[in-house]
């Protein structure tokens, strides 16, 4: 081993194990059990990991964990920053899309409004306003419409 643990196949039994080690505490085992079966412990684990772990820890021989977590600090409180982030997440996300969708409706209003009568107005590059910087992405992404456009 060099100077961090080789990651290999543990089952969820000793994924636990390993986090005892580490000094994680855990009030029920068996809800720590189910929430690794769940959730990825990379991306569980190591996500959330960083503010509880014990700073001052230095591993002084070489099968000592890589890192320690503070005392008191459970399995429960990584799963519910955890469980808050996701929650939070998914909420945000909700009212960015319908967000999203309001400022398209308006966009596709008012262009349509200004070119009534030309059901092609959006295939014209000279239809949009746009400043010098991002002329050559407004080409682009017209030219990707009307390929894609054609194609069908």
């Amino acid at each position: 081993m060099n100077n961090r643990e080789e990651k290999t196949f543990k089952t969820f039994e000793e994924q636990i194990e390993v986090l005892k080690r580490k000094n994680l505490k855990f009030k029920n085992e068996e809800f720590a059990l189910n929430i690794l079966k769940r959730v990825n412990y990379y991306s569980f684990i190591n996500a959330y990991k960083e503010n509880f772990l014990n700073l001052n820890y230095e591993k002084i021989n070489s099968d000592d964990p890589d890192e320690m977590y503070k005392d008191d600090v459970s399995f429960e409180d990584l799963f519910w920053l955890y469980y808050f982030d996701s929650e939070m997440r998914s909420n945000l996300l909700k009212y960015i899309f319908i967000v999203e969708s309001n400022i398209k409706t308006k966009l596709a209003y008012y262009f349509c409004e200004k070119y009534k009568t030309d059901n092609n107005a959006y295939r014209d590059v000279n239809n949009f306003n746009y400043i010098t910087e991002l002329r050559g992405t407004i080409n682009y992404l017209v030219q990707k419409l009307n390929r894609t456009i054609n194609r069908q």
